[in-house]
């Protein structure tokens, strides 16, 4: 009879029965399997129906060479029709362009670089709450020598920390640790002045000291330069020429 399949499932009736199996493909071979052989016998008019079910595992066959071939008739009955690539090619609707980003740092030399965690204390809450995890960077201007302190978020690279060192501010041990440290600030982060009080904790108090030396370094570099400090622009974390406090990122 005729063979009817569901995917890789098939079987087809013989005269004392019906014989289901499925196929697969092992190592680019065509695999068939054999797995159920239901042998129907009547009995007794009127008594019922015996069956016989014989698992044959491990009946297989293979076929060498396997092609994309479809068992299926068409219109004329020529046989099977054979699976082809569509040679169609689709170009993209939108074509992107490469743009150039700048993140304000390409003026900059790198004095420090260390992984740290960022604090900011909530003088309503009493509290102290994380502004964020990343790489807390000492950065010095190649023209004006101004020095900043500038920290990203990891991850999403959002800016956390971002304000010129003051020479008259200095570092803070945190409620007797040795590995953080606490000062007043006039920070940028967010696009606005914010007065605040901060806090940085390194993972050992090696890199609590490495900071702290760079930090008083750039203290006495900045006290050799005339003029006030002044406040880094909102955009992008860069360095403003202008002693006006920054305008906002309206980009």
């Amino acid at each position: 009879d005729r063979l009817v399949h569901f995917g890789r499932l098939f079987y087809f009736r013989v005269e004392t029965g019906l014989v289901a199996g499925y196929f697969r493909v092992r190592e680019g071979v065509v695999v068939v399997v054999v797995v159920i052989v239901a042998v129907v016998r009547e009995v007794d008019q009127g008594r019922g129906v015996e069956f016989w079910v014989v698992m044959a595992e491990g009946a297989e066959s293979e076929v060498k060479n396997p092609t994309r071939e479809v068992q299926e008739e068409d219109g004329d009955g020529d046989g099977p029709v054979v699976d082809e690539e569509c040679p169609a090619e689709f170009q993209p609707v939108v074509e992107l362009v490469e743009v150039a980003t700048k993140t304000g740092e390409e003026d900059e030399d790198v004095r420090l670089k260390m992984r740290a965690k960022l604090f900011r204390f909530d003088k309503a809450g009493g509290e102290w709450k994380e502004r964020g995890t990343g790489d807390v960077k000492i950065l010095q201007h190649k023209e004006t020598k101004k020095i900043r302190l500038l920290m990203r978020r990891e991850k999403t690279h959002k800016i956390c920390l971002n304000h010129y060192i003051n020479a008259d501010v200095e570092l803070q041990e945190n409620m007797g640790s040795d590995r953080s440290w606490v000062w007043n600030a006039v920070d940028y982060a967010d696009g606005e002045r914010d007065e605040c009080v901060l806090a940085i904790r390194f993972k050992d108090s090696d890199s609590a000291e490495e900071f702290k030396k760079e930090y008083e370094l750039a203290r006495t570099l900045i006290k050799d330069q005339s003029g006030p400090p002044q406040e880094p622009s909102a955009v992008n974390g860069e360095a403003s020429v202008s002693e006006e406090p920054p305008a906002q990122d309206t980009n």
